[in-house]
């Protein structure tokens, strides 16, 4: 079996059952990182997260240019 990004589940010596344990693992992850993220989110301050955000940003912008 071979999916449209080319990786095959045998390369990696898994089944198809445990490869859709391992994607939905995954998913929960990513699903439960999100929520929380947007938990602690809505309890913080806007203004002190955007300064913040702009602090650290400002190294990668400036070597951008």
């Amino acid at each position: 079996m071979r999916n449209r990004t080319g990786y095959r589940p045998k390369q990696r010596g898994l089944s198809l059952d445990q490869l859709i344990d391992e994607f939905s693992a995954a998913a929960l992850a990513q699903f439960d990182a999100e929520r929380r993220f947007r938990a602690l989110a809505s309890q913080g301050s806007p203004k002190k997260g955007l300064k913040i955000l702009t602090n650290s940003m400002a190294p990668s912008l400036v070597a951008a240019r």
